[in-house]
């Protein structure tokens, strides 16, 4: 190494942002919201911490890149209320 130089580490290289549609038929309407992977509600398709019925609700991906989520959340049928969550 010269002297004088600083060596800086590397960047860590950005995680890739996945998508993830969450589908709830049993709480008012059939409807699914659209997440990024990283939001907390979402937490990579797991949910919360308090978990999920799976008798009224599921989650669906990954989508690579959020067009990919959309264009899935659109061919759900029998949906009456399509949403993005604010973390879109």
């Amino acid at each position: 190494m010269e002297v004088g130089l600083i060596a800086k580490p590397a960047a860590p290289a950005p995680e890739a942002a996945e998508f993830y549609i969450y589908e709830n038929w049993a709480a008012g309407p059939h409807k699914i919201v659209l997440h990024r992977g990283s939001c907390g509600q979402c937490n990579q398709g797991k949910g919360r911490p308090a978990g999920h019925d799976a008798n009224h609700a599921r989650w669906h991906g990954p989508y690579a890149t959020l067009a990919q989520g959309r264009e899935a959340a659109h061919g759900m049928a029998g949906v009456l209320i399509r949403s993005e969550c604010k973390c879109i």
